[in-house]
């Protein structure tokens, strides 16, 4: 995982290189089969989910932004070809939907085209439902969210601390 910066940087990018590949001390880039952006984003003023188009009114131009709420948004979640169907991109996204809940998040975020399947019946397994949908030029968009609220995750944190504990010295 690398940081942008800050104490919660505005995006992580989670990155899966394969186990075991000795050439990876040598060149790291070479054994990244998946990765994924992470990023946190603020709602803006009258916006209840990212990309939500409203006219603004009088009323709305006179209030604070949406709660001041703040909101976890995935992003370029890729998988090599060779290393599809292997659950690397659903590890990744239960890593980011653990990471958005560590840093207070209250929803997660993805668009994806309504036409590439696949991709729906990932986020579906991962536990993203759909929230709405809209054009953008001529194709059609998809807009999931997942409730970090719920806690209904599988802890992939605290797995991950486990190992890092279990290898320490």
């Amino acid at each position: 995982m690398f940081r942008a910066g800050g104490e919660f940087p505005e995006v992580l990018l989670f990155c899966c290189s394969e186990k075991g590949r000795k050439e990876c001390a040598k060149n790291c880039l070479n054994s990244v089969v998946g990765t994924l952006d992470l990023s946190i984003r603020q709602y803006l003023r009258g916006e209840t989910y990212p990309g939500e188009i409203k006219k603004m009114s009088a009323v709305l131009a006179s209030q604070e932004p949406f709660d001041a709420h703040k909101y976890a948004y995935i992003a370029n979640v890729c998988v090599s070809k060779f290393a599809r169907r292997q659950g690397i991109a659903s590890n990744m996204l239960y890593l980011a939907r653990d990471v958005g809940t560590l840093m207070g998040m209250k929803q997660l975020f993805v668009h994806v085209n309504a036409d590439n399947k696949p991709a729906k019946e990932l986020y579906k397994k991962a536990g993203f439902k759909p929230h709405s949908s809209s054009l953008l030029g001529s194709s059609s968009i998809d807009v999931l969210n997942q409730d970090l609220r719920r806690g209904d995750g599988i802890g992939c944190v605290e797995l991950l601390e486990r190992v890092l504990q279990e290898r320490a010295f």
